[in-house]
């Protein structure tokens, strides 16, 4: 069926036989290299999915019985950017906590320090010198007082143009300085970045 609606599920939308309803498909769905960009109303696929080399980027509510396949399609890179992002999460939580201290013992986060020793002693990376260290945590605290500063301004108050300004070169002095933070809570991110290109 999906053939002869050249690979469009919308078309399914709009047959009175279907009427909007959701499709289940039994077996494996094989998409790959198909101009497909909307797998329409198909909800359930009673095997594996694969939509690689397609222009396919969102599944909606789609349940797949057994695995997807979306290398090269837009959805490979949005799925890759949320992992990384929950990465990041992960590993600011780690920070806050300071969980991989060495003094705490954990193997993980020994592992990671030896691996970010590593990567500095050959060149690889280079960290955040202590100078800039301090510099960031000033930042940091001088754009939480001025956005504090900022809501407290009254709609018609002069400062707020110049204020707003002055919020918005501080946010890039710290997203500077963020870019090169490089830290032993950044090892499992690094790795995964070098594994996705």
């Amino acid at each position: 069926m999906m053939k002869y609606a050249s690979y469009n599920g919308n078309v399914f939308r709009k047959m009175k036989k279907y009427g909007g309803k959701p499709l289940y498909i039994t077996g494996d769905l094989d998409l790959s290299g198909k101009d497909v960009t909307d797998i329409g109303p198909i909800a359930y696929v009673d095997g594996s999915l694969d939509i690689r080399n397609t222009k396919v980027s969102d599944l909606g509510g789609l349940q797949v019985k057994r695995y997807i396949s979306d290398s090269d399609s837009p959805r490979e890179r949005i799925r890759e950017k949320q992992e990384l992002n929950a990465k990041l999460g992960e590993q600011e939580s780690l920070r806050d906590s300071d969980e991989w201290a060495l003094e705490q013992g954990d193997e993980t986060g020994e592992k990671a320090h030896a691996l970010f020793d590593n990567l500095v002693n050959v060149g690889e990376i280079e960290p955040l010198s202590d100078e800039d260290k301090e510099k960031l945590t000033i930042l940091r605290r001088k754009l939480q007082d001025l956005e504090q500063e900022y809501e407290g301004l009254d709609d018609n108050d002069d400062r707020a143009y110049e204020l707003q300004e002055t919020i918005d070169e501080t946010q890039t002095e710290i997203e500077e300085l963020e870019e090169n933070n490089v830290d032993v809570y950044m090892m499992k991110v690094i790795l995964m970045m070098m594994i996705m290109n």
